[in-house]
């Protein structure tokens, strides 16, 4: 009776073991996928910061050519209000010189 009983301590010892293998193999690789789910998480962020820098640079893009729209509308507003202004500039002229001639022409004829 004492064989079988060292016998079954010696398989249970060899059990222990075996099952302390086992689960030090599975801490391994809870370990493992634990790293690899975190690596994944991380990259997920990393792919999330992009995507949000790509479309914060994509609605900068638009802005700007928005801007570019603008810049070119209102230069060419300036042009033609450059054109106007240089218009009544002419005008102006010719009205002054027309008054400076009627006044002329009222002085002399209320000095004879």
């Amino acid at each position: 009776m004492v064989k079988p009983c060292l016998g079954s301590i010696a398989n249970l010892d060899e059990f222990s073991e075996s099952q302390i293998g086992r689960v030090t193999h599975m801490s391994r690789l809870d370990a493992t996928l634990e790293r690899f789910s975190q690596a994944l998480d991380d990259l997920e962020a990393t792919l999330n910061r992009r995507l949000q820098r790509r479309i914060a640079s994509e609605h900068l893009e638009q802005e700007l050519a928005a801007l570019g729209e603008d810049r070119a509308r209102l230069a060419q507003e300036l042009d033609t209000v450059k054109a106007e202004s240089k218009a009544l500039e002419g005008v102006t002229d010719e009205v002054s010189h027309r008054l400076d001639t009627a006044i002329r022409d009222i002085r002399a004829v209320l000095e004879h």
